[in-house]
């Protein structure tokens, strides 16, 4: 390009709307941001997080620089009746309908930070039986829709979110108290609710409005009503999945998808939450292999949510993860499969959470976390009750094997 000067900057002078010149790569080699990302105040935080200290940015008498974090740009919705004609072929572009996501915001004392080791006491009972009644509401819904189709209720799932779920957002340390609800009925609907406040969660770090707080969190409830019309066999089966099992377990987001639209009158919003949680930005995702461009941004969202709960909920496959190695699964998708600035936001939220962990290591000791690395959130320092201090970034033998509240 003519006329391009480009300089270096160390990250902590960048400002919001500053434009990459290069990319944006970390000392093991691993590509962070690409060259012409508008850096927004999310983005900037991710360098750190990644240990990236200087990056060239561009100065070009043909770009202007913009003065205001990057927003996003909800593309808009293809007819409807296209989107049926392209399930076995491609995406149209996707969008909120007319309202777009407030940028991130990452304040850094908006809220004091969270310590595992009053989390028990701080577990309500008004907590604990606000997240029953709705897990029971969501019960018995979703197994109306498995065996009794017509009797499902959407305005039921609906009200879930306005009475039970949406008023826990006002609770500053509900994300936290979220990791040590005990588990007391089947996977997916402990799953369902907690996707469900998890997208309220992020929706309101990201500034939406209390109306589109609600939508996400309905599309999180509603994100695997898909699964109550695929074969118990299949949901339920403990192992790998063969082949054809794993094909029919994927048609969920089909199969939700078909049976909202034909049966209800939903926001489209909430029909792109079920259809395309499982896309990835790569274009690695299902149902339809669709990037980045083509997903939806209330996708991307409940994306985030269902990862994390998956890793971190007990289901009948596969062994419960940490909250560490969760964020480590996290960091690792933030720039190629998830969305980064959401993924972004969610870890800055979540690293609130780990100072002063009381844990549980792989070699049979207990430990208290002591520090965070920059680096790498999911390996912290930690000190041993024998008083030992562990970097658990070099000690790579050692991990996190269970968080104690």
């Amino acid at each position: 390009m003519s006329n391009c000067v480009s300089r270096k900057v160390n990250v902590g002078e960048l400002k919001p709307g500053m434009h990459l010149y290069s990319m944006a790569i970390t000392e093991d080699g691993r590509a962070i941001l690409r060259a012409g990302t508008v850096l927004d105040e999310l983005a900037i935080k991710g360098l750190k997080i990644w240990g990236i200290y200087q990056v060239e940015i561009l100065e070009d008498d043909q770009i202007a620089v913009q003065q205001t974090p990057r927003q996003y740009n909800c593309v808009k919705i293809e007819d409807e009746e296209n989107i049926d004609r392209v399930l076995s072929d491609k995406m149209p572009a996707l969008g909120l309908g007319d309202e777009k996501l407030a940028k991130g915001r990452m304040p850094v004392d908006e809220q004091p930070p969270f310590n595992s080791k009053h989390v028990a006491s701080a577990m309500s009972e008004k907590f604990e039986k606000t997240y029953q009644n709705a897990l029971l509401e969501v019960k018995n819904e979703m197994t109306k829709a498995r065996f009794l189709q017509d009797s499902f209720s959407m305005e039921k799932m609906k009200s879930i979110i306005m009475q039970f779920l949406h008023p826990l957002l006002n609770d500053p340390i509900i994300f936290w108290k979220l990791q040590f609800i005990e588990q007391t009925e089947d996977y997916l609907y402990h799953h369902s609710v907690d996707v469900a406040i998890l997208a309220g969660c992020i929706s309101s770090w990201l500034g939406c409005s209390v109306e589109l707080q609600q939508k996400l969190m309905w599309g999180g409830l509603l994100h695997d009503i898909g699964k109550t019309l695929v074969p118990l066999k299949v949901i339920n089966k403990s192992g790998a999945l063969n082949l054809d099992e794993w094909d029919v377990a994927k048609s969920h987001t089909t199969r939700g998808y078909r049976f909202l639209k034909k049966k209800f009158d939903v926001p489209r919003e909430i029909l792109y939450c079920v259809l395309q949680h499982h896309e990835r930005m790569d274009g690695t995702g299902y149902p339809l292999a669709v990037k980045s461009d083509k997903i939806d941004i209330g996708a991307r969202v409940i994306a985030v949510a269902d990862v994390f709960s998956a890793m971190t909920s007990s289901r009948s496959y596969g062994k419960i993860a940490t909250t560490y190695d969760a964020a480590e699964t996290l960091h690792s998708d933030m720039f190629d499969k998830l969305d980064p600035q959401i993924c972004s936001l969610f870890l800055y939220k979540l690293r609130q959470c780990f100072q002063a962990n009381r844990v549980y290591l792989s070699d049979g000791s207990f430990a208290e976390v002591i520090f965070l690395n920059d680096t790498d959130d999911a390996r912290p320092i930690v000190r041993t009750d024998a008083g030992m201090i562990i970097d658990l970034n070099h000690s790579r033998d050692l991990r996190i094997q269970k968080v104690m509240n």
